[in-house]
């Protein structure tokens, strides 16, 4: 039992390779036969925790590229609510222009808070455009190191089946 212990924890640190070395060892008694039902063969063993490790990786990475998209399409949805918004106040600050022009202090004041509101505005725009690529540049960069680790397990279990025939 303790050997299968070191095996599952190994397996998170290690290469497959040496994983081998760890297998509980497959051999029958003399008096007792044991079919392949009962007692998996190591190699099979290591095979499907291999390939359980790729199929884990390959889904990290479908989740990766689907956070990407959610937070691509989450940052469109705030742009665009900041476009509504700002779309509203300058409509506001051009029917202020349609008035007659005098000195109105009130008027003056009006005008120049809506134009710094819309100045506020693309300041938003632009942080939120800055904040969502930073993100997804985190996302990517994460799904690049993930995809390497994918390519070379492939590779390996590619190599320890094509060994095995």
């Amino acid at each position: 039992m303790p050997r299968v212990l070191c095996f599952t924890i190994m397996s998170l640190y290690v290469p497959p390779e040496t994983l081998l070395d760890y297998l509980p060892s497959f051999q029958a008694s003399s008096n007792r036969v044991i079919s392949e039902q009962d007692n998996p063969s190591p190699s099979s063993t290591l095979d499907s925790f291999l390939l359980t490790k790729v199929d884990f990786l390959a889904s990290l990475l479908s989740e990766i590229k689907r956070e990407i998209n959610e937070r691509s399409d989450l940052s469109q949805d705030v742009i665009n609510r900041i476009y509504h918004h700002y779309f509203y106040v300058n409509t506001k600050l051009l029917e202020l222009s349609d008035l007659p022009v005098v000195s109105n202090r009130a008027l003056e004041l009006r005008r120049s808070t809506l134009e710094s509101k819309l100045d506020e505005l693309k300041g938003e725009k632009r942080g939120e455009q800055i904040q969502c690529w930073q993100d997804i540049s985190k996302l990517r960069q994460e799904h690049r190191n993930w995809q390497r680790q994918h390519n070379d397990l492939v590779n390996r279990v590619g190599l320890i089946l094509s060994n095995k025939e």
